[in-house]
């Protein structure tokens, strides 16, 4: 029996995935405001109810998370078409970028009539970087061009031929310009559901999200979450600091001993550091900045004085702990950063 999501359990959904988004992903609230108009039906599939000559590609927004996502009707199945000719795939599914990007992927998703793949190739979590996902990990047959790229003004783009993920993700950051918002809207990242299966790719990322979403507090979620560390805070103050290329921030938080911490937030890599700046936790273990009065996650740049936080440390997916992955997602990366 497939899962649909629905204007039913859609909240469970979205509350449920931003458990995982490590501070980042786009603000709950503005994923309700996006998709309140409109009547959702969206099938959710395991990766053995496609065909096996099937292929997917992903949707998904790059830019600042303070300003409201984009409008995609009329845009999003002339991308569609022009993916399809692009790559001359049979394209027939939509798989999710990050966690934290539930509204894009289902709006998309709902306007193509397109059912989502229930995995998302990041690790269930939100990441920094787009070479953070478990097609460069396990070194997959997969096809990170063509990107076909939407502004705020309609304006359809293509970017093709780039194989390096540090030159398509240079040439996307600087397309962002190209919106008024700084906003823009992807589509493209091609891979076969062969492939997939052939990889074991299994993370169920949307059931899950529904999973954790219909736990009713705080305390239930914790134990189903197992941390290793939890510290139940308030924020005390927050400064940004410059770092090309990141939401860059500072959050010092107070625990019920008045112990004092720092949170250093680097988009969505996490660290952890105590009173003396020595990091106790860190990228690849998902740093989960939660709100204690509802179950759900909370965005870093949202984050004021005073507010009550819990923070939870839990490990990566199990794909996400070998010596590829931490070269990838590992806190060497960023550390320089903290600088």
């Amino acid at each position: 029996m497939k899962t649909i999501i629905n204007n039913n359990n859609l909240k469970t959904l979205i509350n449920g995935a931003s458990i995982f988004t490590t501070g980042g992903g786009i603000p709950v609230e503005d994923q309700f405001e996006s998709l309140k108009k409109t009547k959702l039906s969206v099938e959710i599939w395991s990766l053995d109810e496609f065909t096996s000559d099937a292929f997917l590609c992903t949707v998904g927004e790059l830019g600042p998370t303070d300003v409201p996502p984009l409008k995609k009707e009329a845009v999003v199945k002339k991308m569609f078409e022009k993916l399809k000719k692009t790559t001359g795939k049979n394209i027939v599914g939509l798989f999710p970028p990050e966690i934290g990007q539930e509204s894009v992927v289902l709006e998309c998703a709902n306007l193509l009539n397109l059912p989502i793949a229930d995995f998302d190739p990041s690790g269930f979590r939100a990441v920094p970087y787009f070479d953070m996902n478990i097609f460069n990990v396990k070194k997959m047959d997969f096809n990170l061009t063509p990107i076909i790229v939407a502004t705020d003004r309609n304006e359809i783009l293509l970017l093709n031929g780039e194989t390096k993920y540090k030159r398509v993700e240079k040439k996307l950051r600087e397309m962002t310009s190209l919106s008024d918002s700084g906003v823009i809207f992807l589509m493209g990242e091609t891979v076969s559901v062969k492939e997939l299966i052939k990889n074991k790719i299994k993370s169920a990322s949307y059931t899950k999200a529904l999973k954790f979403g219909s736990i009713k507090n705080i305390n239930s979620l914790l134990k189903t979450l197992k941390p290793k560390r939890i510290i139940k805070c308030k924020v005390i103050s927050k400064s940004e600091f410059e770092q090309k290329g990141f939401l860059a921030e500072r959050i010092i938080i107070k625990d019920s001993s008045w112990n004092l911490f720092s949170l250093i937030v680097l988009n969505e890599a996490l660290f952890l550091l105590d009173s003396t700046g020595n990091i106790l936790e860190s990228i690849p273990d998902r740093i989960l900045l939660l709100n204690p009065n509802e179950v759900r996650g909370m965005s870093g740049a949202f984050l004021k004085k005073n507010t009550p936080l819990t923070v939870a440390v839990i490990d990566p997916e199990p794909e996400w702990r070998n010596r590829n992955a931490g070269r990838i997602l590992g806190k060497e990366r960023f550390k320089k950063l903290l600088k």
